[in-house]
């Protein structure tokens, strides 16, 4: 008998999300959102005439809230930055609350790590394999800009709980993110199910890779309320047992527990295909993702 800790799939609203404490009013700065940005970055941050969307979350959260102030303000690190200045139309309060708006349009670090302090990110060509292994597994053949692809690193302090803050590339303050502290790693990839859907999905995993949160979100919602928004949690205890023609299965729960001493091996395939078995009368379809 193998005793496993291992996920299933939990869905919630967004509405039952970790509350988190925003920059501004959302609810403000969508109108204002409506009336200073919506012709160049379109309704809901679709793209608009510029082509340049904000609900891509691995772009939009390599942009730190304090970047995304310089640049409404003053256009700050952009191309044309007087074409992007809005310090005379937005006053200070308003420019936040335009940016906590804009922070609905895509999912964001939090609602991932809401426990971490402090995180780094940087953003990676996939390579070919990692490629071949996306198509594989999603049936989806990235091109162009989505063959990049922002990791984020986080961190755990204590007295630093949900307050999380970005590592600039200063050698000092890298150094205090030993390995003890670090709490996982977050990357967002475009999303196809083959049916028509179109979306994002973050996938976060602990420290050794192993995936504990995910989540899927639609393209081009419109910020504020989309309900098709989703995260998956892991939580579930069980075990695999052999039945009385010597055939493995997996059941929930724990009715033989390890002793002191017993080896701890990682999760395998065949394991995984064992837990997730469709083909026996005590699944039944609950929805999907």
């Amino acid at each position: 008998m193998k005793l496993l800790t291992l996920a299933l799939l939990s869905i919630a609203g967004r509405a039952e999300a970790a509350d988190v404490l925003l920059v501004g009013d959302p609810l403000n700065g969508k109108k204002l959102y409506q009336n200073t940005c919506s012709a160049c970055h379109g309704e809901g941050g679709s793209g608009g005439r510029t082509g340049i969307a904000l609900t891509d979350s691995g772009r939009m959260n390599l942009i730190r809230n304090d970047q995304m102030f310089g640049q409404i303000e003053k256009g700050e690190g952009l191309k044309k930055p007087k074409d992007h200045a809005f310090s005379k139309e937005l006053k200070y309060l308003d420019t936040w609350d335009v940016i906590a708006y804009v922070r609905t349009l895509h999912m964001t670090l939090d609602q991932f790590f809401p426990q971490a302090g402090r995180y780094v990110s940087k953003e990676y060509t996939i390579d070919k394999f990692g490629l071949d292994r996306i198509k594989e597994a999603a049936g989806l053949a990235l091109q162009g800009n989505d063959q990049k692809g922002a990791v984020f690193t986080f961190f755990d302090f204590e007295g630093e709980a949900g307050n999380l803050s970005y590592v600039p590339q200063d050698p000092i303050r890298l150094d205090h993110l030993k390995k003890k502290f670090k709490a996982g790693y977050l990357v967002f990839l475009p999303f196809e199910d083959g049916n028509g859907f179109k979306g994002e999905i973050g996938v976060a995993m602990d420290p050794k890779g192993v995936i504990t949160k995910i989540a899927v979100e639609p393209k081009g919602g419109s910020g504020l309320a989309r309900e098709e928004f989703a995260i998956g949690a892991l939580d579930m205890l069980g075990e695999i047992k052999a039945n009385d023609k010597g055939a493995p299965f997996f059941q929930r729960g724990v009715t033989e527990y390890p002793m002191i001493g017993d080896a701890v091996s990682a999760i395998t395939q065949r394991e995984l295909r064992l837990i997730f078995d469709m083909s026996g009368p005590g699944t039944i379809d609950i929805g999907s993702l």
